[in-house]
């Protein structure tokens, strides 16, 4: 079992590694294998990733001065999840062998709200993906919307 679990999570990571530097942000978008780890006793407890909806901005928008951030973030075991939203301008930010990214982060493990508020001009004007990451305590899932613009002037 513990090999075929090994195989799929390697399978997985090679997919990501993949598609990432080809721009297909999609492969990382939503990985919902369960987490599986055993007790002491022997007991297994499964955990399941936490699943995102990116409402708004998804992408193509333009943006300027407040707006709402939105999302639908669910954990199939009804854990309470943590939600951390940012942006980057980097044309590679889901690219795992490409140098570090830059993020801006607009909020750090706050409460599942399913919406922020975000003042853009705290970014200069330009082209931006965001991303939201939900951690159950566990497991921890990402998406990422496509780009979007700020203009400010």
């Amino acid at each position: 079992m513990m090999r075929y679990l090994i195989a799929i999570i390697a399978a997985l990571a090679t997919a990501i590694l993949i598609a990432a530097p080809l721009g297909l942000q999609q492969a990382e978008r939503q990985v919902t294998l369960p987490t599986t780890t055993t007790s002491a006793i022997g007991a297994t407890e499964t955990n399941h990733y936490p699943r995102i909806t990116l409402i708004y901005p998804r992408g193509g928008e333009v943006l300027s001065g407040t707006v709402t951030i939105r999302w639908n973030i669910t954990d199939p075991d009804g854990d309470p999840v943590a939600v951390t939203v940012a942006v980057t301008d980097d044309p590679f930010p889901t690219c795992i062998t490409c140098p570090p990214q830059e993020w801006h982060y607009i909020a750090v493990n706050t409460s599942n709200t399913g919406s922020l508020i975000w003042d853009t001009r705290s970014v200069v004007d330009g082209e931006y993906i965001l991303m939201i990451e939900a951690y159950d305590g566990k497991d921890l899932s990402r998406a990422y919307s496509d780009w979007f613009v700020i203009e400010n002037g």
